[in-house]
């Protein structure tokens, strides 16, 4: 079992259409459990990623959402992936995962990524 905590953001309005301007501030916060034999492990997960701060917002009705509202306080996710971790804890580290998103009045969205690390 692990646990995860982090600070994100992203400007309101610069990669897509929003109504609300400034910025998104975010803290997720997701639990996981890694599960396997030698270096090749299953990650599976859960969080909750609430909004800190959320720009100014403005009444819009004809906007049309193609992802999430720039208005909501947070938003929930699943996460299921492979993960490679060499066992001797040295060395270069990946992951591949799926992950979707989940917010109050949108359906769910698919989402997913990438990471390379190294551990020291």
């Amino acid at each position: 079992m692990g646990y995860r905590i982090g600070l994100g953001g992203k400007p309101l309005g610069m990669f897509d259409e929003s109504c609300n301007t400034g910025g998104q501030i975010s803290l997720p916060i997701g639990l996981n459990y890694i599960a396997g034999k030698e270096e090749h492990l299953v990650e599976l997960g859960t969080g909750i990623v609430p909004m800190l701060f959320t720009g100014t917002k403005v009444y819009c009705p004809d906007l049309n959402e193609e992802f999430f509202g720039d208005e909501a306080d947070h938003y929930f996710y699943v996460l299921a992936g492979y993960r490679y971790q060499p066992i001797r804890k040295k060395g270069f580290t990946y992951r591949i995962f799926v992950s979707p998103l989940f917010q109050k009045g949108f359906p769910m969205k698919f989402w997913g990524g990438v990471s390379i690390g190294h551990l020291f």
